[in-house]
């Protein structure tokens, strides 16, 4: 064999053998960047629903009833939060039967309006919601739906349920938008974005539904990059754009005298009026993977983005027919 061979060999082997020893020493980091770990650890039975024995508030001063809180802003009006955690916060009460099964895991926020916590589940085969008492943790009431979800980190829920009077949204991964009665668990309307041209990204829906005026808003992909339901009977009231969807929730924003909306889906972001759906204007922005997950920030008539995977950030400034890039 030649000289030139065995060293290429020698040189393949010690590679093979460096990426085996680091792949055995880093082995729960390569399940969970493949998606396959097992959660190890046995939840609790789903309790019986509890009646509360006492009449529950329907408001709070610490309500958060949507992604970043009541105003979308990310800023809460509660003053007075202790400051001093050197002693420890006393526990009042847990809860362990949130996901049933091995990998069911789910990524959604808990959100909270009076009394009534909200937060999603999931077992083997459904979707799970749950609305809990904020006082001892009792269960309210519970729902589901089948579900089929074949994306890797977990089959859960990503996006974050949205209350709204007497109601609240919950926006699975593989695409069913369900409005629930907030007080019962009664399941007002049950849509799911795909029957419009939608289609799940690569790790799945994950844009927590946007209550705004007589609609609810969710990214959709494919060909209903955006779609836009009726709050109320859950019918299509406009889709606009087309494309891979990207993780993030749509954003409010007034561009010039129009009331319009951002998302920011998988290859840019995009405006368009919020009455219509009529795209006012879209500018690239690729990353790898086409994950872009973050809450695109706006100030004034300037809207900040950013993304992972080396991409970086930008500060625009926008109008109701343009988006110049500052920076």
């Amino acid at each position: 064999m030649k000289r030139w061979h065995k060293i290429t060999l020698g040189v393949i082997g010690v590679l093979v053998l460096g990426l085996g020893s680091f792949i055995a020493l880093h082995w729960e980091s390569v399940e969970i960047l493949r998606g396959t770990q097992d959660l190890g650890v046995q939840p609790d039975a789903i309790p019986q629903v509890v009646e509360a024995e006492m009449t529950l508030r329907d408001q709070g001063e610490s309500d958060w009833p949507c992604w970043r809180g009541p105003l979308a802003e990310g800023h809460s009006p509660v003053t007075g939060i202790i400051k001093d955690w050197s002693s420890g916060l006393k526990q009042i009460w847990e809860v362990d039967f949130l996901c049933q099964g091995q990998a069911s895991a789910t990524w959604s926020s808990p959100v909270i309006r009076g009394d009534r916590l909200m937060v999603c589940g999931r077992d083997d085969a459904n979707d799970l919601v749950f609305c809990l008492n904020t006082t001892d943790g009792s269960l309210l009431w519970t729902g589901g739906y089948p579900a089929q979800a074949v994306s890797s980190h977990g089959s859960g829920m990503r996006a974050t349920p949205c209350m709204d009077e007497d109601r609240v949204y919950t926006f699975g991964r593989s695409g069913d938008l369900v409005c629930w009665n907030l007080y019962t668990g009664e399941v007002l309307w049950h849509e799911n974005v795909n029957d419009q041209g939608g289609q799940a990204p690569t790790w799945g829906h994950s844009s927590s539904p946007l209550v705004r005026d007589n609609l609810v808003l969710v990214q959709g992909g494919g060909t209903a990059r955006v779609i836009a339901y009726d709050k109320m009977t859950g019918a299509v009231a406009w889709t606009s754009g087309q494309g891979d969807a990207g993780y993030a929730p749509l954003v409010v924003v007034t561009l010039g005298d129009t009331p319009a909306l951002l998302a920011f889906h998988g290859h840019g972001l995009a405006a368009m009026a919020q009455d219509t759906g009529r795209e006012l204007w879209n500018i690239p922005w690729e990353t790898s993977f086409g994950v872009n997950a973050t809450t695109p920030l706006v100030s004034g008539d300037q809207v900040f983005i950013t993304s992972g995977y080396n991409t970086g950030a930008q500060l625009l400034q926008v109008s109701d027919t343009e988006a110049k890039v500052l920076w």
